[in-house]
C-alpha cells in the first residue's frame, strides 16, 4: 500500500467521524440558536481544510503544509465541543475553542514550505498556541457563564464567581490577542512586500485570506466590549475569510495544473529556431519568473555558460536562488537558475523541464558555438593587443611588397596610420628612407632566405630610426601567401656602438700618446744623463784635475820655494770652492735639497729668488704634499719660469699652488708675448709627460700677445 493511499484511508474516516460528532453535538445542543446554519458552516470549514490538507500531502509528501491544513480542520471541529450539554465537555470545548486560530497562524507563517524558518516565527507560533489555550482557560476560572447563555451547562473550571476578575482577565486576554493578531498580520504583510514575483503569485490567495481572517477576528475581539453588533459583524467576516483559506489553497493547486497545461502552448509560441535569449524568455513566461536565467552545459569545458557565453557556477547556497539541472539521456544539457519559491511547484518545474529538454539540447549547440566564437574573439583580441603593444615593428605585405596591415608600434614610430592611403603602397616607399629604398627593395626581392637588412625608418619630426628587418613567409586567414616584415629598433644600439668605437679610437690614441710619452721620458732621462756627464766632465771634473795638478806642484815647491807653494795652495782653495759650487748647482738641478727637507713652499721661494725676473707667489699650499706631487709641481714651476726667461719677453710672473677636490693645482701665468706651443720643443712636452705619469693633466693657454698660462692638475 502506498503512503498516499494509507493516508487517505486513515484521515478520511477520522474526518468523517469528527465531523459527524460535531454535527451530533450541534443538532442535540440545548443552547444553540441556529443548529442547521452552524452545522453546515462547521462541516464546510472543517472538511474543506482537511480535504485541502489531504490533497497537499498527497501531492507533496515532503511538505508539511498538508499536515497543517488538516490540523486547522480538526482544531475547527474541536470548536464544536461547547455545543455539548455535558458540563465537562462544554467547559473543555470553551477552553479549546480558539485552538483553530493558533493552528491557522502556524499554517500562514509556515506556508508554502510548511516549515518555520526563523526563530521569530517559531516564537510567534508557540506563543499563539499558549495564548489560544490559556486565554479562554483563565476566563473560565472566574466567569460562571463564559458563553453568556442562560441555558448553557455549568462551568466545570469555575474557582470563584468574580465578575470584576473575569472582566479584567477577559479585557487583558482580548487586548493581548488583538495585539498578537495584528502583529501576525503585519509580519505576513511585510513578508508579502519582500516577496519576489513568483513568491507573491504562490502566497497571494492564501496569505490574503489568512490576513483578512486574522484582522477581522482581532477586530471582533476588540469590539466585543464596545459594540456587540460590530463584534458579530467582524466575527462573521472573519469566518467568511477563514472559509476562503482552503479554497484559496485549492485554487492555487488548480492554477498550477492549468499552468502546466499552458507550458506546451507557451513553448510552442517560441520561434522554430530561437536564440538563447528567446528560449530563456519563453521559459520565464512559462514559469512566471522574470528573473530566470538559462544556462547551457559545455562538455569540453565541463561547465555551464549563460546565454552570453559567461560561466555559471552551480549554487552552493540556494536560499536566494535555486539551481535546477536539465539532463538529456543521463547527461547534463542545461540548467535553470530561478526563484527558490518555484521549488514549491515541482510539477510545474518538471513540466517545463520535460517540454524544454529537447529544444534546449538544440539551443545548447548554438550557445556552445557562441561561446567558442567568443573565446576565439578574445584570443584574437589578445593576439592583437600583444602585437600592437610589442616593441617590435610588424608589417604584413603581399608577395610584391605592398602593405596589407601593420601594428600600432610601427604607427607610433613612423607617424603613418593604417588606412587606405597607406595600404597597397610598397613597403619601402612608406617605411624606408629615400637613400636606402633601392637596396631594401633588392633585399626584399631575394625572398625569405635573405639575411637581415638594416634600414633607416623615417620618423618625423625626429631623426630617422635605425631598424633591422627580417622577412618571413606567412599565410593569412584566407589562405593567401603573405610576407611578415619584422623590424627591431637598433638606433640606440647603433649609437652606443659608434660611441664604443670612438672610445676605442680615443683609447688607442691615448695608448699611443702614452707610448710616445714613455719614449720621451726615456729620451729625456738619457739627455739629462748626458747633460750631467757633460757638466761633470766640462766643469767640476776639469777643476778637480786642475786642483790635483796644483796640489802636486805646490808639494814639489814646498821645500824649495815656500812662497810659491803658498800661492799655489791659495789658488787650489779657490778652485776647490768653485768646484763645490758647481756640484751644488748640479745637485740642485737634479733634486733640490730644500724640497726634500722643507717642502714645496720653501723650494718655490728659493726658485723665485734665483729667477731673472720678478716672480709673485700668490698662494702656496699649507702643509706637505705627497713627495711625487711636490716634485712634479716644483719642476712644472721651474720649467715654466725657464721658458718665460728664455722666450716670453715678460716683465712679471705669478705662481699659484693649491688644493681643489682631491687635486693639487699648479698655475704659472706671465704677461709676455704668448704663442707657446706644447707640441714644439721638449720642455712643455716633458712637463706634460711628467704630469700625466701621475694620472694628471697639463693645460697650456697661450694666445698670441696675451701671455701664457700653464695649469697642471695632479691627483693627490
Amino acid at each position: 500500500m502506498t503512503p498516499a493511499r494509507r493516508l487517505w484511508l486513515t484521515v478520511v474516516p477520522a474526518a468523517l467521524a469528527v465531523g459527524g460528532g460535531a454535527l451530533a453535538l450541534v443538532l442535540t445542543s440545548e443552547h444553540e440558536d441556529a443548529p442547521v446554519l452552524t452545522s453546515v458552516l462547521g462541516l464546510l470549514v472543517g472538511w474543506s481544510f482537511i480535504a485541502a490538507g489531504l490533497l497537499a500531502r498527497t501531492r507533496r509528501p515532503d511538505n508539511r503544509t498538508g499536515l497543517l491544513l488538516m490540523l486547522v480542520g480538526f482544531a475547527w471541529f474541536a470548536a464544536a465541543l461547547p455545543e455539548s450539554n455535558d458540563t465537562v465537555v462544554f467547559t473543555v470545548g470553551i477552553a479549546l475553542s480558539a485552538l483553530w486560530a493558533a493552528a491557522l497562524v502556524h499554517l500562514l507563517l509556515a506556508y508554502p514550505s510548511g516549515t518555520l524558518i526563523s526563530t521569530r516565527e517559531r516564537v510567534l507560533v508557540v506563543f499563539g498556541y499558549a495564548l489560544a489555550v490559556s486565554a479562554e482557560t483563565s476566563v473560565l476560572l472566574f466567569n460562571p457563564d463564559p458563553a453568556e447563555c442562560g441555558d448553557c451547562p455549568d462551568n466545570a473550571f469555575l474557582i470563584a464567581d468574580n465578575e470584576t476578575a473575569a472582566a479584567t482577565v477577559l479585557g487583558a486576554v482580548q487586548a493581548v490577542a488583538f495585539v498578537y493578531l495584528v502583529t501576525i498580520a503585519v509580519a505576513l504583510a511585510l513578508r508579502w512586500r519582500a516577496a519576489t514575483t513568483v513568491a507573491r503569485r504562490l502566497l497571494g490567495p492564501v496569505l490574503l485570506a489568512g490576513i483578512a481572517s486574522l484582522l477581522l477576528f482581532g477586530l471582533g475581539l476588540a469590539f466585543d466590549s464596545i459594540s456587540e453588533v460590530a463584534s458579530e459583524v467582524f466575527m462573521l467576516g472573519a469566518q467568511v475569510a477563514f472559509i476562503a483559506v482552503p479554497f484559496a489553497f485549492l485554487w492555487g493547486l488548480l492554477r498550477r495544473r492549468l499552468a502546466r497545461a499552458d507550458v506546451s502552448r507557451l513553448l510552442m509560441e517560441t520561434p522554430e529556431q530561437p536564440s538563447p535569449e528567446e528560449a530563456q524568455e519563453s521559459l520565464r513566461r512559462a514559469l512566471g519568473d522574470p528573473s530566470l536565467e538559462l544556462a547551457y552545459w559545455l562538455p569540453e569545458r565541463q561547465a555551464y555558460v549563460d546565454t552570453r557565453g559567461q560561466p555559471v557556477e552551480p549554487l552552493a547556497d540556494e536560499t536566494h536562488r535555486a539551481f535546477t539541472p536539465i539532463a538529456y539521456e543521463d547527461r547534463p544539457v542545461a540548467a535553470l537558475v530561478h526563484d527558490p519559491t518555484l521549488r514549491e511547484e515541482p510539477e510545474l518545474i518538471e513540466a517545463v523541464v520535460a517540454a524544454a529538454r529537447i529544444a534546449i539540447e538544440k539551443d545548447r549547440l548554438q550557445a556552445e558555438l557562441r561561446a567558442r566564437l567568443d573565446e576565439l574573439q578574445r584570443e584574437r583580441d589578445f593576439v592583437r593587443d600583444v602585437v600592437n603593444s610589442a616593441p617590435s615593428y610588424f608589417c604584413v605585405v603581399d608577395l610584391t611588397g605592398r602593405i596589407v596591415r601593420f601594428n600600432d608600434t610601427l604607427t607610433r614610430a613612423s607617424g603613418r596610420l593604417d588606412n587606405e592611403r597607406t595600404r597597397a603602397r610598397p613597403f619601402w616607399e612608406v617605411f624606408v628612407a629615400d637613400e636606402d629604398r633601392d637596396a631594401f627593395r633588392e633585399w626584399f626581392e631575394h625572398g625569405v632566405a635573405a639575411d637581415e637588412r638594416e634600414g633607416r625608418l623615417p620618423a618625423p619630426p625626429r631623426e630617422p630610426l635605425t631598424v633591422v628587418w627580417t622577412n618571413s613567409a606567412i599565410t593569412d586567414e584566407q589562405g593567401r601567401d603573405r610576407r611578415l616584415l619584422c623590424g627591431l629598433d637598433v638606433t640606440e644600439r647603433t649609437r652606443q656602438q659608434r660611441e664604443l668605437e670612438q672610445l676605442y679610437r680615443q683609447l688607442a690614441e691615448r695608448l699611443e700618446e702614452l707610448r710616445a710619452s714613455r719614449a720621451r721620458i726615456v729620451e729625456a732621462g738619457d739627455q739629462e744623463r748626458r747633460r750631467l756627464e757633460r757638466n761633470l766632465h766640462d766643469g767640476a771634473q776639469q777643476r778637480l784635475v786642475s786642483l790635483s795638478l796644483s796640489l802636486r806642484l805646490a808639494q814639489s815647491k814646498l821645500a824649495s820655494d815656500p812662497q810659491a807653494a803658498d800661492e799655489l795652495l791659495a789658488g787650489a782653495g779657490a778652485e776647490l770652492a768653485l768646484a763645490l759650487e758647481e756640484l751644488r748647482e748640479l745637485a740642485r738641478g737634479i733634486h733640490p735639497a730644500v724640497l726634500t727637507e722643507r717642502g714645496l713652499g720653501p723650494a718655490l721661494e728659493s726658485l723665485a729668488a734665483r729667477a731673472p725676473l720678478p716672480v709673485e707667489l700668490e698662494a702656496l699650499p699649507d702643509g706637505r704634499l705627497p713627495t711625487p706631487v711636490e716634485a712634479a709641481a716644483f719642476y712644472v714651476v721651474s720649467e715654466a719660469l725657464a721658458n718665460v726667461a728664455k722666450y716670453a719677453d715678460a716683465s712679471s710672473v705669478s705662481v699659484r699652488v693649491g688644493r681643489d677636490d682631491g687635486y693639487a693645482v699648479v698655475e704659472v701665468e706671465d704677461d709676455g708675448i704668448g704663442g707657446a706651443d706644447p707640441g714644439r720643443g721638449s720642455g712643455l712636452r716633458g712637463l706634460a709627460d711628467r704630469v700625466e705619469a701621475l694620472d694628471g693633466r697639463l693645460a697650456v693657454d697661450s694666445p698670441t700677445g696675451a701671455g701664457t698660462r700653464i695649469k697642471a692638475e695632479i691627483p693627490l
